[in-house]
Protein backbone atom coordinates (compact mmCIF):
# COMPACT_ATOMS: atom_id res chain seq x y z
CA UNK A 1 0.00 0.00 0.00
CA UNK A 2 0.82 3.47 -0.76
CA UNK A 3 2.92 5.45 2.27
CA UNK A 4 1.43 8.91 2.32
CA UNK A 5 -0.85 10.76 4.78
CA UNK A 6 -3.48 8.78 4.17
CA UNK A 7 -2.33 5.88 5.54
CA UNK A 8 -4.54 3.89 7.88
CA UNK A 9 -3.83 4.63 11.83
CA UNK A 10 -5.53 2.19 13.86
CA UNK A 11 -5.11 2.96 17.54
CA UNK A 12 -5.50 -0.99 18.63
CA UNK A 13 -4.95 -3.72 16.03
CA UNK A 14 -6.85 -7.07 17.82
CA UNK A 15 -7.15 -10.43 15.93
CA UNK A 16 -10.05 -11.10 13.62
CA UNK A 17 -12.95 -12.65 15.16
CA UNK A 18 -15.99 -13.71 13.95
CA UNK A 19 -19.03 -12.72 15.70
CA UNK A 20 -22.54 -14.33 15.24
CA UNK A 21 -24.73 -11.67 13.83
CA UNK A 22 -28.67 -13.78 14.33
CA UNK A 23 -28.08 -14.42 17.83
CA UNK A 24 -27.20 -10.97 19.23
CA UNK A 25 -29.28 -8.43 16.50
CA UNK A 26 -30.18 -5.35 17.78
CA UNK A 27 -27.10 -4.74 20.41
CA UNK A 28 -23.44 -5.75 20.86
CA UNK A 29 -22.83 -8.06 23.87
CA UNK A 30 -19.63 -7.92 23.21
CA UNK A 31 -16.84 -6.21 25.84
CA UNK A 32 -15.85 -2.59 24.18
CA UNK A 33 -12.63 -3.66 24.18
CA UNK A 34 -12.38 -6.71 22.38
CA UNK A 35 -13.71 -4.40 19.55
CA UNK A 36 -11.07 -3.14 17.24
CA UNK A 37 -11.22 0.81 17.37
CA UNK A 38 -11.90 2.39 14.10
CA UNK A 39 -11.64 5.81 15.24
CA UNK A 40 -8.28 6.69 13.65
CA UNK A 41 -8.87 4.77 10.31
CA UNK A 42 -8.42 6.27 6.76
CA UNK A 43 -9.39 4.86 3.72
CA UNK A 44 -6.43 4.52 1.51
CA UNK A 45 -7.46 5.07 -1.70
CA UNK A 46 -5.26 3.93 -3.60
CA UNK A 47 -6.72 0.32 -2.63
CA UNK A 48 -9.26 -0.39 -5.58
CA UNK A 49 -12.68 -0.06 -5.22
CA UNK A 50 -13.11 -3.72 -6.05
CA UNK A 51 -10.57 -4.79 -2.89
CA UNK A 52 -11.57 -2.22 -0.57
CA UNK A 53 -13.81 -4.51 1.10
CA UNK A 54 -11.28 -6.59 1.88
CA UNK A 55 -8.36 -4.11 2.93
CA UNK A 56 -11.66 -2.91 5.96
CA UNK A 57 -12.20 -6.68 6.41
CA UNK A 58 -8.18 -6.99 7.25
CA UNK A 59 -8.26 -3.64 9.28
CA UNK A 60 -11.85 -4.10 11.66
CA UNK A 61 -11.54 -8.01 11.46
CA UNK A 62 -15.20 -7.70 11.74
CA UNK A 63 -16.03 -5.09 9.16
CA UNK A 64 -19.94 -5.10 10.83
CA UNK A 65 -19.06 -4.92 14.32
CA UNK A 66 -16.38 -2.70 15.70
CA UNK A 67 -16.09 0.76 18.21
CA UNK A 68 -14.87 4.00 17.40
CA UNK A 69 -13.96 5.14 20.75
CA UNK A 70 -15.90 4.30 23.24
CA UNK A 71 -19.03 3.45 21.21
CA UNK A 72 -19.68 0.03 20.06
CA UNK A 73 -20.86 0.06 16.41
CA UNK A 74 -23.11 -2.59 14.78
CA UNK A 75 -24.12 -2.72 10.85
CA UNK A 76 -26.85 -5.04 10.41
CA UNK A 77 -28.81 -5.39 6.88
CA UNK A 78 -31.97 -7.10 5.89
CA UNK A 79 -31.62 -9.59 3.37
CA UNK A 80 -34.49 -7.87 0.76
CA UNK A 81 -33.28 -3.97 1.43
CA UNK A 82 -31.66 -1.95 -0.21
CA UNK A 83 -27.96 -1.93 -0.95
CA UNK A 84 -25.69 0.37 1.30
CA UNK A 85 -24.84 1.97 -1.98
CA UNK A 86 -28.60 3.88 -2.57
CA UNK A 87 -28.91 3.96 0.62
CA UNK A 88 -26.02 6.43 0.88
CA UNK A 89 -26.97 7.81 -2.36
CA UNK A 90 -30.61 8.83 -1.26
CA UNK A 91 -28.86 10.39 2.00
CA UNK A 92 -26.37 12.20 0.21
CA UNK A 93 -29.57 13.54 -2.05
CA UNK A 94 -31.74 14.42 0.83
CA UNK A 95 -28.70 16.06 2.64
CA UNK A 96 -27.62 18.28 -0.46
CA UNK A 97 -31.58 19.43 -0.98
CA UNK A 98 -31.61 20.47 2.53
CA UNK A 99 -34.54 17.71 3.69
Amino acid sequence: MKEDSRETRITEKKSPKKYPREADAGKIDIPKEELVDAQGLILDTSVPMEERGRWLAEKLGDPCCFRVGDVGVKLEFADEGPSLQALLDSFMERKKSGI
